[in-house]
């Protein structure tokens, strides 16, 4: 039997094959063949790559290889190899960048008068620039003035439920616990003297983590005794990095 020819015709806007030939071969061995001639014809609008078949995710989704998009990750979040890009709730994208440098610088104003036991010494301190949900640590945190005196701060996830002003007797009650960090100590030991009338106290390897619940966080500095800075400006420096 000769070889037949048929054939196949779609209408346009199918969005499949278009002007198909199928052929019946006789291979001479009483059996038969088939083969398909033609082009693959994808409408405007239509996207497929590889296997995947993206014109059928719904519109706005992205699949790339063999990778869903649409079903593995929430609307509007992309990943793309190992690189990670989150949103924060104003729906602004944020790059997570491991180990990423936090390094804090806070001038407080004091009183140059006398502190007693858990005075509060500048007021609050606010860290800010911080993402919700992520890791951090300190690994160094020096504080420099005149007197080698010894303080502990307090380190909060919001600010206290009644704030506290520089001088003034420390306003933590025990309902501010539950939002309390951390606390790390300042020895009179950990100071070295400058040779005009200043010290600056270093501590080293702290290893300090903590996860902000809001972008800031919030340091209280107490005062260990009645003491008398010896002059109106600490400076307080907290270093560290974002470990994930």
């Amino acid at each position: 039997m000769a070889d037949k020819v048929y054939k196949l015709s779609l209408p346009d806007g199918s969005g499949g094959w278009e002007d198909i030939d199928v052929k019946l071969i006789d291979n001479g061995d009483d059996t038969y063949s088939l083969a398909v001639e033609g082009s693959l014809s994808i409408d405007a609008g239509d996207v497929n790559i590889g296997n995947v078949d993206v014109a059928s995710i719904a519109a706005g989704d992205n699949n790339i290889g063999n990778v869903d998009i649409a079903s593995a990750l929430p609307a509007g979040t992309n990943l793309i190899g190992k690189t990670g890009i989150d949103q924060d709730t104003s729906g602004a994208n944020v790059v997570v960048a491991k180990g990423q440098g936090l390094n804090y610088k806070a001038t407080l104003t004091v009183t140059n008068g006398a502190y007693t036991i858990n005075d509060v010494v500048g007021g609050a301190i606010s860290l800010t620039g911080l993402t919700i949900g992520k890791r951090y640590v300190f690994h160094t945190i020096a504080l420099g003035g005149v007197a080698a005196l010894a303080y502990h701060l307090w380190f909060f996830e919001t600010d206290i439920g009644t704030p506290a002003l520089d001088n003034a007797a420390s306003t933590m009650v025990a309902a501010d616990i539950a939002k309390c960090l951390g606390v790390i100590p300042i020895a009179a030991a950990d100071y070295d003297a400058g040779v005009s009338a200043f010290n600056v106290a270093t501590l080293k390897s702290v290893g300090f983590e903590f996860v902000p619940t809001a972008t800031s966080i919030v340091v209280y500095m107490l005062a260990d005794a009645t003491t008398t800075p010896g002059t109106t400006t600490l400076t307080l420096r907290l270093n560290g990095e974002q470990i994930d």
